[in-house]
């Protein structure tokens, strides 16, 4: 069996992005967001904070179901290249009589 069936079926498959830590814009990037939210934090009364948490809750969901949405349109799409590839094979092949 294959390596990525395999995956599949054992369920253990990784297609989440690794982002590493030594990396110098993701560090300053996280470093940005950590400091400003920690700022924002300090300002704000409880009542704000849980409306805060609820949006990023909200906006957190519509994220994960953009990228699951990106995700199997661009799955689809190297299955569909992929079909077009296999399906055109015919047109590399000359046969008997057929010449350039």
């Amino acid at each position: 069996m294959g390596k990525i069936l395999e995956a599949i079926a054992t369920d253990h498959l990784c297609v989440e992005p690794v982002i590493y830590e030594g990396d110098s814009k993701f560090n300053r990037a996280r470093n940005r967001y950590c400091t400003l939210g920690e700022k924002l934090m300090a300002k704000l009364n409880e009542e704000e904070r849980k409306m805060l948490d609820d949006y990023s809750a909200a906006q957190n969901e519509e994220s994960v179901l953009y990228g699951i949405d990106r995700f199997v349109k661009g799955f689809r799409l190297g299955v569909l290249m992929m079909i077009e590839v296999i399906s055109d094979e015919d047109d590399l092949i000359l046969h008997e009589g057929e010449s350039v």
